[in-house]
């Protein structure tokens, strides 16, 4: 946080800088020039000359008229809004994925073989002639018994036909080939760099001299306070919630014995880390600065 620390018993016209803030001493207050808010406005229009005395009898010169007081800096214009972003292209469309392969199809199951023909019987009692092998199936359906050969003398009973062999596996279908990706869509074009606002206007020329209130009792600071002296015999309270940063006031003390100057928020004596009430001394004066919010400094001579 940045803090202040202005010099004691300063001279008028004489200029603090600190934190690229610059303040000047106007014989009552520490006004600031530059730096918190924005850039330096224009210089106050100059007081008037004072009336030339009438001419004595001795031919007295007559006392030249005071310096009329400086005016409070012109507070800077604002400065234009940032033109707007452009906006952001639109993403392409993704590309559709490829089908999936189809299943290749389960081959057929091979048909069992016939059963082999049962052999004939033999005639006056010789061995019938065996039967003849059944030929091998194509892998179907089983083979029909043999019929039954005619009684002779005990025919040899024929072999009976070997099993068809099981058909052959069918061939697994070919796998589907993947499809293609999809291409990318190509990235939208890049917004049109929003146009630079306006320089904001020139600020007005400050009023000239500062402000005075005379409080003759306990007082709370307002916002109406900012940048006025504020001269007073008792207890002065700084709020919360009222001053921004770079608002100040001034405070003297004209009585004859000490008052008190207390913090709402947090209120730094000025080049210190030191928080809490102030006392100021009788003819005391003090300034006291927002540099955040509910942040104050304070800083003058009297003061402790």
């Amino acid at each position: 946080m940045a803090k202040f620390n202005f010099p004691d018993s300063p001279s008028t016209n004489d200029e603090y800088t600190a934190n690229s803030v610059t303040w000047k001493w106007n014989g009552h207050a520490w006004k600031r020039t530059t730096g918190v808010g924005a850039p330096t406005g224009p210089q106050g229009a100059q007081g008037h000359q004072g009336v030339q005395g009438a001419q004595g009898h001795q031919g007295v010169q007559g006392a030249v008229g005071a310096q009329g007081a400086q005016g409070h800096q012109g507070v800077q214009g604002a400065v234009g809004a940032q033109g707007h972003q452009g906006r952001q292209g639109a993403q392409g469309v993704q590309g559709a994925v490829g089908a999936q392969g189809h299943q290749g199809v389960q081959g057929a199951q091979g048909h069992q073989g016939h059963q082999g023909v049962q052999g004939a019987g033999g005639s006056g009692g010789s061995t019938g002639a065996q039967g003849h092998q059944g030929h091998q199936g194509v892998q179907g359906a089983q083979g029909h018994q043999g019929r039954q050969g005619a009684q002779g003398y005990q025919g040899v009973q024929g072999a009976t036909g070997g099993g068809g062999s099981t058909g052959a596996q069918g061939h697994q279908g070919v796998q589907g080939a993947q499809g293609a990706t999809g291409n990318t869509g190509s990235t939208g074009s890049q917004g049109h760099q929003g146009r630079q606002g306006a320089q904001g206007v020139q600020g007005s020329v400050g009023d000239s001299g500062m402000d005075h209130s005379n409080k003759t009792g306990g007082y709370t600071l307002v916002a109406g306070d900012d940048q006025r002296l504020v001269t007073t015999n008792s207890a002065v309270t700084v709020p919360t919630g009222v001053f921004s940063a770079g608002d100040a006031i001034s405070i003297y003390n004209n009585s004859g014995s000490n008052i008190t100057i207390n913090q709402g928020g947090t209120m730094y004596l000025a080049g210190t880390s030191t928080t809490g009430n102030r006392t100021l001394s009788q003819r005391g004066i003090a300034t006291v600065v927002c540099v955040a919010s509910n942040t104050f400094v304070i800083s003058g001579a009297g003061l402790s």
